[in-house]
């Protein structure tokens, strides 16, 4: 057929387009001012804009570059980094040494001795012993083995006395990284930085101060808006990283021989609680996130520390870190506050209660905790003690291995494997149905046609069967390609899907608009020839145009997707190409039934020198057949579609749905064809060992008298 020759040069097209890409990036090691030329699949990279070190590298998917690494960090964060790894130890000397004036690192490798006055440092690797003043960091890897005076990162110069450790340097790294933008480099740099302030400090006395820098500091990266970035950050155990950061700060506040004065931080995204809980009463850790409007609590029963004088409490929560935390699948998810708990001595149990983010009833709840070791949600620590609509409780085994704890979520399959069963045999019951039904049209043709009514009818029916068993073997084809890294054979099935779906609505708006022709029109009549052109232009050609145009459109637009990225269906989230298919078949069903209303209405009216309802029962039996058939002939039962999309409909619309939808072409066959006095006429003709007897009485039905003569509505229903 020639749309088959057509959409086969647009494929060609595309693919030619594709690999034809003028700048090819695969393979090469250097990275440029822009991505280049996007060739479905391949992957490029650019370097990072604003002064930062590093790249970014994309992807190409449907016609667009799609981030999915970027290491960018700004020059200040790579200097608080170096600086931090690679302060030296060193006592000072007895003699002490005369300092004054500043240092200021602008330079290549200078070498500072007992000096003072200001020397700039700016380059790599500058190496200062024993310098006296002030120094500003702003290069990477400087060696700083002694100084006195004051330590500057950038302009500001923050006084921090003797440099006499790393950990000196906790307010001025805490007070840099709050003016850090937050990229996914900066990000990864922040993260290695609390990791090793929790290794080499926290084993020192902590103080208040310090444990509040550290709070702003991982405050900064759990902002909501820093969302997106974690997920470009390349190593991907980062917020497992944090995690284990933030757990070994309340183990080490926790465990501290001087327990600090009670603490009460509530940051934005992070907040921390300390508690003296003697050891014959319960205690409760309350929780409350403005950002997320929900709450948490952790309980600590008086039975599980009766036998301890005091146990020493900290606990912590977070709104977002549930967010970044990866969980087992796609469509799991975390549904409340992140919370963990540090104590001076283990207990067996803790009860915690979690509010719900989401209030869904069509989620699964579980009780979860983070597993140190494995870096993942486990379920087994957990178990579910109450789960309502808005609050779960959940009782957990407590151990130093289990850094966290809270509840995930995942989405409630209607209907779970039934649906999917009751699919597949639908589907394999309709495709043969539609097989059968084509055969018996093509059998008894030249008998079911031989007046212009009869023609119509069965030109529809035949068309109907042969667009809805294309559609169905297409939908079978575009489940089984399901992964859109096949992109050609994707963007195929969905093509034909999309075009074969469309021709089975509009040859069922055909059917539909020929009831009302013969109803209205009676004594109107047309060449078969021009009837042919009219119903194949209508029912081939606008499916055709509408698909061809959805293709050509959505491909030749960068960034809008023609399928959706996890099966081969037309895109929604993007480019809205599922409004190509969505407002035909709209506009369609409600056609077809306000054709149905017509149709009623007509059977309703008593003819010429009837008395009106001088036969109830016959009117009631006519209708119901009337509505029975035209129900899979007109698709009503796509109406059906409309109540499953509803936000906790019931799961009765998607069996009704189901069952209906992939029956249709067994209910065509049935009521369609089987039930056609005409068809069932030609068929017991064709029986060779049917009787006399049967012949005769065949000739005659009785079905003629069932209903009030109606002539048109009759004839075109029959």
């Amino acid at each position: 057929m020639e749309f088959l020759k057509i959409i086969s040069i647009i494929l060609l097209m595309y693919t030619k387009r594709t690999e034809s890409g003028t700048r090819k990036r695969i393979g090469k090691p250097e990275c440029l001012e822009d991505f280049g030329d996007c060739v479905e699949g391949e992957e490029s990279c650019k370097k990072c804009k604003d002064n930062f070190e590093g790249n970014i590298t994309a992807r190409c998917q449907r016609n667009a570059w799609r981030p999915i690494f970027e290491n960018c960090v700004s020059p200040s964060m790579r200097s608080l980094l170096s600086v931090f790894e690679r302060v030296k130890y060193k006592k000072k000397p007895s003699g002490g040494v005369s300092s004054g004036g500043s240092v200021a690192f602008g330079a290549v490798k200078p070498e500072v001795t007992n000096g003072g006055g200001s020397v700039a440092f700016g380059a790599v690797n500058p190496e200062v012993t024993n310098g006296g003043g002030s120094a500003a960091f702003g290069a990477v890897n400087p060696e700083v083995t002694y100084g006195g005076g004051s330590v500057a990162f950038g302009p500001e110069v923050i006084s921090s006395g003797e440099v006499e450790d790393q950990c000196s340097l906790f307010p001025l790294i805490s007070s840099e990284i709050q003016k850090e933008r937050t990229t996914a480099g900066n990000i990864a740099t922040i993260v290695t930085l609390l990791q090793k302030i929790s290794v080499r400090c926290f084993i020192r006395l902590l103080s208040e101060e310090k444990v509040q820098d550290y709070s702003k500091m991982a405050n900064h990266i759990l902002n909501t808006s820093t969302i997106p970035n974690w997920l470009l950050v390349p190593q991907k155990d980062a917020s497992s990283v944090l995690l284990t950061s933030l757990y070994s700060l309340a183990s080490s506040v926790a465990s501290s021989t001087e327990h600090l004065p009670r603490m009460s931080i509530q940051k934005e995204f992070l907040y921390l609680q300390t508690e003296n809980i003697p050891g014959d009463s319960d205690f409760t850790f309350n929780f409350n996130s403005t950002r997320q409007a929900v709450n948490g609590q952790i309980f600590i029963e008086k039975k599980k520390v009766r036998d301890l004088s005091e146990l020493f409490a900290v606990s912590m929560a977070y709104p977002t870190l549930g967010n970044i935390l990866p969980t087992e699948s796609d469509n799991v998810s975390v549904n409340g506050l992140v919370m963990s708990l540090a104590l001076s001595t283990n207990v067996s149990e803790i009860l915690l209660k979690f509010e719900k983010v989401s209030k869904s009833l069509n989620i699964n709840t579980h009780c979860a905790a983070w597993d140190r070791g494995k870096e993942t949600w486990i379920k087994d620590s957990c178990r579910m003690q109450e789960d309502s609509l808005h609050h779960t409780v959940c009782k957990c085994n407590y151990s130093e291995n289990y850094l966290s704890f809270s509840i995930l979520m995942s989405p409630k399959a209607k209907g779970g494997p039934a649906l999917h069963y009751i699919t597949l045999i639908g589907l394999g019951i309709s495709i043969c149905s539609l097989v059968l039904c084509l055969i018996i049209e093509a059998l008894e043709w030249r008998h079911i046609t031989r007046h212009r009514t009869a023609y119509m009818r069965h030109v529809s029916i035949a068309n109907i069967s042969l667009s809805l068993l294309l559609a169905d073997i297409w939908f079978i084809v575009s489940a089984a390609t399901g992964n859109t890294k096949f992109s050609n054979v994707c963007i195929t099935s969905t093509f034909f899907t999309h075009f074969f779906y469309l021709s089975l609505f509009f040859w069922m708006f055909i059917m539909g608009l020929s009831i009302l022709y013969r109803i209205f029109l009676v004594y109107h009549d047309m060449s078969r020839t021009l009837m042919l052109v009219i119903l194949f232009s209508v029912g081939y050609g606008c499916p055709f145009l509408i698909s061809i145009l959805t293709l050509v459109i959505t491909l030749s637009q960068p960034g809008k997707p023609y399928t959706r990225e996890d099966s081969c269906w037309l895109n929604w989230d993007h480019s809205k190409a599922l409004l190509a298919f969505i407002i035909p078949a709209f506009f369609i069903l409600a056609v077809n039934v306000l054709v149905t209303c017509i149709v009623v209405s007509v059977l309703l009216r008593p003819s010429v020198g009837q008395t009106p309802r001088t036969n109830e029962r016959g009117y009631l039996v006519q209708i119901s057949r009337c509505v029975a058939i035209l129900t899979p002939l007109l698709g009503l039962t796509w109406a059906i579609g409309i109540a499953t999309i509803i936000q906790d409909s019931s799961i009765v619309f998607d069996y009704l749905f189901t069952i209906l939808n992939a029956l249709q072409g067994f209910l065509i066959l049935l009521l369609g064809s089987l039930m056609d006095p005409q068809v069932q006429k030609a068929l017991k003709t064709q029986i060779p060992w049917q009787t006399s007897e049967t012949k005769n009485t065949s000739s005659n039905p009785k079905g003629d008298s069932q209903a009030p003569d109606v002539k048109t509505s009759d004839e075109e229903l029959s």
